[in-house]
This record gives C-alpha cells, structure tokens and sequence, in this order.
C-alpha cells in the first residue's frame, strides 16, 4: 500500500499563557516538544514536518517501516542530527545548539556499544566517571542500577563473557546510572531471540514505571509498540501518520497504511453507496457490506473496508448469527492453517477471499472444503479512503 500523504500533527494542547509568562515556554508536564522538523539527506527528504510533544513520564513509541524517518527524529532529540529547520525542546528548554552531552538526554543503541575489555561494573560506571562522580556516590549508584536490571552479582565480569539479554541490561544500566529525564531507546531488542525479546520487553516496561523516566522507543516491531507504549506514533515517508493509544491506533486507524501494517486486517477495495438507517453499504467485489460510518468513511466513491480477522465468526452453513452481527456472508472454507493457540481460515466468497482467526476450539466446528457462513457486525469494520485520496 501506498502511504497516506496527510499530514497529522501529534501535539498536546498547549497551556494558556498569562501575561507575563513567556509565551515559548512549554506546559510543566512536557518533557519533549517537536515543531514542524524538516531532515533532507541530499535528494532525500527524512522527515518532512513532524511535530510531536510527549508528555513527562510517557512510553511512547516511534513505530514505522524502515527508512520512514523513526530513526532520524531519535536523533535528532538526543542531538546526534541536526535537522534543518524546526524546533526541538527538552522540559522547555530550547536544544537546536546542543551537542548530546548537553542534553539531559541518554540514548541505548540497538549495538549496545559495550566496552568489551571492562568489566559490567566499569562500564556502567563509565558516564559517572566522565561526570567526576566521587568514588563512594559512583559505587552506589552502580549498584541501584544493576539492582534495577536484575544484575547483581555480574559486576566483575567482563563484557565479552555476557550473553545478549545481559549485555542489553548491562546498556540500560548504563544509559540510566545518569539518571537522565528522556531516554531514547533505538531498536534495542532487535538482535535478541523472540522469547528473550518478549521477556525483556516486559523487563522495560517495569523499569520505565519504576523509574517514571520518559521513554522514546524506535521499533518496526509492531507487536513491541502494542506490548509497551502509553502511546504509538506511527510513521510513514518521514512524517506522522497517526498517534495514540495502542488501542485507539489499533482499533481506529485514521487510513489504510495504519490498518495494514498495525496487526493484520482484511483490506476490501469497494464503493460506498447509499445509507441503511445509521449504517452505510459498500460494494465490495460484488458483496455488499453493512459498516458504520466514522469520520474517516468517504461520503461516496471509492473506500477500502477494513475487518481485522478476529472480529469474523464463522458457523456451519445454514446455522444462525447474532443480531449484533448484521454482515453474514455465504462462503466456502477454502484452507486452514494452524498457528498453536490459534487458527487462521481462508474463506471465499464470491471474487473475495476473507481471513479470519479463531480460538483451536471454535475452529474444531468447521472443516476445508465446507460451506461457512463469515459473520461480522458493522461495528467491526472500518472504511477508509483509498491511499492517495484527497482529504
């Protein structure tokens, strides 16, 4: 799919200034706030007009396919980029000028950049010693950070002697022992294996509550963004498509590109048509849909109709839907595939083949090569104008 060219600002609603207060000033709860920042690398343009403020405390997540500019607005905030136009505020202090070690700003980088011939104690300590920390205060704040990563006892080993979930800690602890206000955190848990990727995200979550540090996390891991963020900020050809909840960008995707690479949907190019009471129909390949209409659904014309797989039931032909479930369609269980907990379906009907996931028990009903019945309310579909569409 092409991407959605809107362009979306993710911005707070600015406190109302007093007359003497200084009207650049950002409110209290703020700790970063983007304007309008332009990135070209010679032809190519990065990012192109993002404005994003994330609040004091917030896990917010800058979620995108490669090369959509996640990366570069992470650098950018920690002052390792500087972008060409626009402004960048850390807790209301203007940073544009700043060099990283200007910036109450720690970054963790996907390669860890250990030391490999210091120990786990000299490496986490390594920021404070930059610092001129004392001895004692460093001694101590060395062991609050390994505690915190769930690492004590590792402190004399070196770093060539950690395994990869360790050596991830061993990069937190560090980024942390400064005790920063914004940590950015640049696809850390991309080299690890899935199971040690999904504990580790849990292990970050639990520590960014604890500590109450802002977080700033890069993924294209959707299912990563979904795990940890208050909030998603999703991304596409260097510039903001959608933010939100992880359920609101789920659940309510303001365009197709969201729908398509946030989870998995049944993408449906169709035409609305006329009203059936509160209700709008779509023509889709010839099957006509019932859905309910959001600010996004285009009056008329051409739409894409979105169904995420779970929100279809399938039951043996012939027997009866809720009537929550106004779209029932008349289809043939062409295969199914058994994912473990899960079991995908692939059911045509008519020109359109529809996927749909179920729990292993309600799948145990149906078999390949039967006549279905693919039911779905209104409710659980979104229309959407096609990419490129004016707005």
């Amino acid at each position: 799919m092409g991407a959605d060219r809107r362009r979306v600002s993710v911005v707070a609603e600015p406190a109302a200034a007093t007359p003497a207060a200084d009207p650049s000033a950002a409110p209290a709860a703020e700790a970063i706030a983007i304007e309008e920042v332009r990135k070209r690398f010679g032809s190519f343009t990065a990012l192109d007009g993002c404005s994003l403020h994330v609040r004091r405390g917030e896990f917010i997540s800058l979620l995108g396919p490669s090369g959509c500019g996640k990366t570069t607005l992470l650098r950018i905030i920690g002052g390792f980029e500087t972008q060409d136009s626009g402004t960048v505020r850390i807790h209301g202090e203007r940073v544009d000028q700043l060099p990283p070690n200007k910036r109450n700003v720690n970054t963790v980088f996907q390669s860890y950049a250990l030391f490999p011939h210091k120990t786990v104690f000299e490496n986490i300590a390594f920021p404070l010693v930059i610092a001129r920390v004392p001895k004692r205060e460093r001694t101590e704040r060395v062991r609050e950070a390994l505690e915190l990563v769930q690492l004590r006892g590792v402190e004399e080993r070196k770093a060539t002697q950690l395994s990869g979930g360790q050596s991830q800690r061993v990069a937190l602890a560090r980024a942390l022992v400064g005790r920063p206000e914004v940590l950015l955190l640049d696809e850390p848990l991309a080299a690890l294996d899935l199971k040690l990727r999904k504990s580790m995200q849990l292990e970050l979550r639990r520590i960014q509550e604890t500590l109450g540090t802002t977080f700033v996390y890069v993924t294209h891991d959707q299912e990563e963004a979904l795990t940890m963020s208050d909030r998603i900020v999703l991304m596409n050809g260097g510039r903001i498509v959608q933010g939100g909840s992880p359920r609101e960008v789920y659940d309510e995707p303001a365009n197709v590109f969201v729908s398509d690479f946030v989870g998995e949907a049944n993408l449906l190019d169709g035409v609305v048509g006329g009203r059936d009471g509160d209700l709008v129909r779509v023509d889709a390949g010839g099957v006509e849909l019932k859905v309910a209409p959001t600010a996004a659904t285009p009056a008329a014309g051409p739409a894409v109709v979105s169904i995420r797989p779970e929100r279809i039931e399938l039951r043996r032909a012939g027997e009866e839907a809720g009537a929550a479930r106004e779209n029932r369609l008349d289809g043939t269980l062409e295969r199914i595939v058994f994912l473990g907990n899960l079991v995908r379906c692939h059911v045509r009907v008519g020109e359109l083949v529809l996927t749909a996931e179920l729990p292993r028990e309600r799948a145990e009903a149906v078999a390949e090569g039967e006549p279905v019945l693919a039911c779905f309310g209104a409710a659980d579909t979104r229309v959407l104008p096609p990419d490129g569409a004016p707005t």
